[in-house]
């Protein structure tokens, strides 16, 4: 069918309204907001918001600045657009009326911020904001510990290392500090403040604060790219950071992910991308525990509580971080929660704006005793109604943190401070360890053991103490103890399997209150635990007349493979006598019974023999000390059985040296 002339110059002119709209200073503006270049946005947005004769676009703008200020951590300047677009009866936004009571809360203006979400309750607003708007009543209800403020805890501006832009997250490696800053540094087009890269400094000893400050080489600050919060390990040799994405469109890397470097002849190698970070989500925030077998870090990837969650990475038997898992619902909230730190004593600080605090981020302290975890606000002057987060301790009492607070002392943007706190100390704590030695004699019953030989080893298994039960099985060691780590304590005697067992100090930490009306400034505290020796069942295994072992309850159901809880605290003792005899190498061999073909019971013993050395290998005995070796039917103690009793002794483990 032929298109008329009329009918041309029509479609013409619908093209053209388009793209004058598209090319429009408003959807100019706007496009700039979803690239996240806020800061081009809100001069763009500011003029519109003048100049503009439509009330519509001037609503729209306004609300729009307020946006670009919220997502890029301004949220203080943003209350005063989120009013301009509410009080416009031409632009109405559901959800605006939630953010102008968040911004209000980090303007200090709490009771305003209450009244606020409480009218956002009654909105036809986003389901998920309407859960939080509730919760924060809740918290706004409850912060007024958090605005008390401690006289004993100073804080002080690190002007030498603070620039215009953000300094922030320092982290202790060794005798040097490593932080991020986007000082000297390339603009990002996003917010025109300029990418952060990683440096170094050592403290000032007079000032508390940082000097000497060089950046890291080029394998770690890559140009375009956003580096930050590294951690270490305890030996300085291996750091884990987060890097962002270039910003590409066919970047892999959709955010921002955690890498890991080696140092090598001083020189920090090239960074390899963790395994555990998501490319598609944003991980970043990584703490390695003192003992290094954990990681933490923050991540807004699927099956979180809202917003950005603390998630935790253990260590597998080949040294990869796995088994990833959310902190829960004690610590994550429907906000955000960022910036983990593990204290010497096994204590959790961490940011949150989800958990009852002055606004924005806030300072907390999670301690777990007696299975319970308990959440403190760290209160003023750590916090305050701007962010604050990024704690780290340099000695018991002193340490770094970052806010980006308006004060006489602050440069702009993210800040580092230094804190000291001189709480006087009531009372000093010195903690030891005892205990009492026991025989397992059958299933839930022990009776007193004397005469064991224990030792007490640190974290990394190194020698502190020797001891030895006295004839009611009683010990205790002299060594001093510290609160936080986890120590080994090894119960030894001649015909009985050594015991190997730990014992954490987490969370047992003495209360002040209970030792008000002691004379003593310094108080003995005895902590107790108990070491259970069982008979050695491998005795004589090395000897020609014994060939093998049979290890009792290592039984299994018909055509399965998994390890019972009573089949776990068998393959212990074969672990603790590995332990001991560390010259020692085994083979594991899983027999069927003679149900099933051949080739099935050849596979399923397989089977069961490779589950219970995966199991023994995950408690720390070497893959070459231990072989799996499935018989299926072929070594029957039974072979004629027809008895179920029968059936499940031919189901048997057992242990043979093999070298």
């Amino acid at each position: 069918m032929a298109i008329s002339k009329n009918s041309l110059k029509k479609l013409a002119l619908i093209a053209l309204c388009i793209l004058v709209m598209q090319c429009s200073p408003f959807n100019s503006a706007q496009k700039k907001v979803k690239q996240g270049k806020y800061v081009e946005a809100i001069d763009q947005l500011k003029k519109l918001a003048q100049e503009s004769k439509q009330e519509h676009t001037k609503g729209k703008a306004n609300f729009l600045i307020a946006e670009s200020y919220r997502l890029s951590n301004q949220l203080s300047k943003a209350e005063e657009y989120y009013q301009k677009s509410m009080q416009n009866s031409h632009f109405q936004d559901n959800n605006a009326l939630f953010f102008l009571a968040l911004a209000q809360k980090s303007n200090g203006k709490y009771e305003e911020a209450k009244a606020s979400f409480e009218r956002f309750l009654k909105t036809k607003g986003d389901i998920k904001l309407l859960r939080r708007a509730k919760q924060e009543i809740e918290n706004l209800q409850s912060i007024s510990p958090a605005t008390k403020e401690n006289s004993y805890v100073t804080i002080s501006n690190c002007s030498t290392v603070n620039s215009e832009g953000n300094d922030y997250s320092p982290m202790v490696n060794k005798t040097e500090v490593v932080f991020a800053s986007t000082k000297g540094s390339k603009l990002d087009p996003a917010d025109k403040i300029g990418f952060s890269d990683l440096f170094s400094a050592t403290i000032d000893p007079g000032t508390n604060c940082l000097q000497d400050i060089q950046p890291l080489n080029n394998q770690i600050n890559l140009e375009g790219f956003h580096e930050a919060s590294p951690t270490f390990s305890k030996d300085g040799r291996v750091m884990i950071f987060a890097r962002s994405n270039s910003g590409k469109k066919r970047d892999p890397n959709k955010d921002v992910d955690l890498y890991v470097s080696i140092k090598k002849n001083g020189e920090w190698a090239e960074p390899k991308p963790l395994k555990i970070s998501t490319p598609n989500y944003w991980d970043a925030s990584p703490m390695l525990s003192p003992d290094g077998k954990s990681l933490y870090f923050a991540s807004n990837r699927p099956g979180g509580y809202g917003g950005i969650d603390l998630f935790r990475a253990t260590k597998n038997r080949r040294g990869e971080w796995a088994n990833v898992t959310n902190l829960g619902k004690s610590i994550n909230t429907a906000g955000d929660e960022m910036f983990p730190y593990v204290s010497k004593d096994r204590k959790l600080y961490f940011a949150s704006s989800g958990h009852p605090g002055l606004g924005g981020l806030d300072l907390f302290v999670a301690v777990r005793k007696d299975g319970e975890t308990t959440i403190e606000n760290l209160g003023k002057p750590y916090n305050s109604s701007s962010d604050d987060f990024g704690l780290i301790f340099i000695e018991d009492k002193k340490g770094f943190f970052c806010s980006n607070r308006v004060t006489n002392e602050s440069k702009g943007g993210d800040d580092i401070y230094h804190f000291e706190d001189t709480t006087p100390e009531l009372k000093h704590f010195e903690y030891y360890l005892s205990g009492t030695t026991y025989l397992e004699e059958g299933e839930n019953n022990e009776v007193v053991l004397p005469n064991v030989s224990l030792k007490l080893l640190d974290e990394s298994d190194a020698f502190i103490e020797r001891a030895e039960s006295d004839e009611n099985g009683k010990f205790q060691f002299n060594a001093k103890l510290e609160i936080g780590p986890t120590y080994k304590v090894v119960g030894e005697k001649s015909t009985f399997l050594a015991h190997f067992s730990d014992f954490s100090t987490a969370g047992k930490e003495a209360d002040q209150n209970q030792y008000l009306s002691y004379a003593k400034d310094t108080i003995d505290v005895v902590l107790k635990t108990k070491v259970v020796l069982q008979k050695n069942i491998f005795e004589g295994l090395n000897s020609k007349e014994v060939s093998e072992i049979e290890l009792n309850h290592i039984t299994y159901e018909f055509d399965k493979w998994d390890l019972t809880t009573e089949a776990m605290r068998e393959l212990d003792k074969l672990i603790d006598y590995m332990k001991t005899n560390p010259d020692l190498k085994v083979e594991l061999g899983s027999h069927t019974d003679s149900r099933g073909s051949n080739k099935y019971n050849m596979t399923l013993s397989e089977k069961r023999s490779n589950s219970a050395v995966d199991y023994i290998v995950s408690r720390g005995i070497d893959t070459e000390r231990i072989q799996a070796k499935g018989y299926g039917e072929t070594d029957l103690k039974f072979p004629n059985a027809k008895m179920e009793e029968e059936h499940e002794q031919n189901r048997r483990t057992t242990v043979r040296i093999i070298e």
